[in-house]
């Protein structure tokens, strides 16, 4: 859902998708508790991003890392 917002020139929209969808994750039991950590230090420096693209490029970026390690065996 966010790359639409992103490119139709709304970053902090995108940012709070891909913020959503990470919050989410790092409360689903069922995900490693390693990556969970790891997802929570992500939104975390997210947070002290300079600007809403940076944000949504941080976010965007991680949840790009957590798709490949859940889905390669």
């Amino acid at each position: 859902r966010g790359v639409p917002v992103f490119n139709g020139g709304d970053p902090g929209k995108c940012a709070e998708i891909y913020k959503e969808c990470l919050t989410g994750l790092v409360k689903d039991q069922s995900i490693d508790p390693k990556a969970r950590t790891v997802v929570k230090g992500l939104i975390d420096r997210a947070s002290k991003a300079e600007s809403d693209a940076d944000r949504a490029w941080i976010y965007r970026s991680g949840l790009d890392h957590l798709y490949d390690a859940i889905t390669k065996p």
